[in-house]
């Protein structure tokens, strides 16, 4: 019994004391939670995936990683944990609201594939057309939210006096010990996630899981798992085709077809006269194809969106429509 009160008095210390990191976490990390339940209860946007039962264990889990960063700063007591922990917060807080406002997305797998395969030269040009080309609503609401931070921390001691007066710690613990616990339990949905062994079953996991987490700290957790994943696939790949070609293969001597795959990562379909364009751009395909050494697919439909996928499947001669993997 003594440990229980112990532990809820610890608990009820830890909201109050950082009660203003609480509120910044929340709404910083979890906006489009709040605006997904808004939509849902306001706005007739109906999603038969979702109840407010699952909408309460979103925010419960929300609270949760909040409570676990306020712990963090409260009993760390230094002023660079707390500056690091909020430059974080505000930093996923400018992608994530960037990423939507933008591209209608949010931080996923295949943003942080992107990032990871983008060169020097393409970030920089990509920094500068969306960052510094007339976009100062977006700097004007992050300096807005900056500022916030900084005066809510700034009057952090009266909010705490207040709330220490008008509020009692059985209010406090009413509220947080069942968003506390029911986050502690919600979070098995990563269990299910960490049990996944390829990224078919990941993204499975993602559309049929009966909780959908859509937090800031959901997607960067969900977005690497699912490259840790895809990591795995690579290298199982990379070791069978390794295998493959240590394998001594009879070749019929009689058989005189090569084929050479062409790979234009940057390849402009539509400026290419093999493909109707008006201008002879690729005079030596053309020829091919008139010799009939030359076949020019026209109908052919992309499985992923991303180019690694793509061609992990275009170098092997799996059947996706028959759910073989590229390894």
């Amino acid at each position: 019994m003594k440990s229980i009160l112990k532990a809820t008095s610890l608990i009820s210390r830890v909201i109050i004391s950082e009660i203003p990191f609480l509120m910044a976490f929340c709404l910083l990390l979890g906006y489009r939670t709040f605006c997904f339940l808004h939509g849902f209860l306001f706005s007739n946007d109906i999603d038969s995936s979702h109840s407010i039962l699952s909408f309460f264990d979103e925010i419960s889990i929300l609270f949760f990683f909040a409570f676990i960063f306020a712990a963090l700063i409260h009993f760390s007591k230094s002023l660079v944990v707390r500056v690091l922990v909020y430059s974080c917060l505000f930093i996923l807080f400018s992608i994530e609201f960037f990423l939507w406002n933008k591209f209608g997305t949010s931080i996923s797998p295949h943003i942080l594939l992107l990032i990871g395969e983008t060169n020097q030269k393409e970030t920089s040009e990509f920094i500068d057309e969306y960052f510094f080309n007339g976009n100062n609503r977006l700097f004007l609401l992050l300096g807005g939210v900056f500022v916030l931070i900084l005066v809510l921390e700034f009057i952090r001691n009266k909010i705490i006096l207040v709330l220490s007066r008008t509020v009692s710690k059985r209010v406090v613990l009413i509220v947080a010990i069942p968003l506390i616990l029911n986050g502690i339990a919600s979070c098995r949905t990563y269990m299910s996630m960490i049990r996944c062994k390829t990224t078919d079953d990941v993204a499975l996991w993602r559309r049929s899981a009966q909780i959908k987490p859509i937090d800031t700290i959901s997607n960067v957790l969900y977005s690497i798992y699912h490259l840790k994943i895809a990591g795995d696939e690579m290298e199982q790949a990379v070791l069978s085709t390794s295998k493959i070609c240590k394998e001594h293969i009879d070749c019929c001597s009689q058989d005189s077809l090569s084929v050479v795959v062409v790979i234009g990562e940057s390849y402009i379909k539509r400026h290419s006269s093999i493909y109707g364009y008006k201008l002879m751009t690729c005079p030596y395909m053309q020829k091919e194809r008139m010799d009939g050494n030359l076949f020019v697919f026209s109908d052919v439909i992309t499985p992923f969106a991303g180019t690694s996928r793509v061609i992990r499947n275009v170098l092997c001669c799996n059947s996706l429509s028959s759910g073989e993997k590229c390894h």
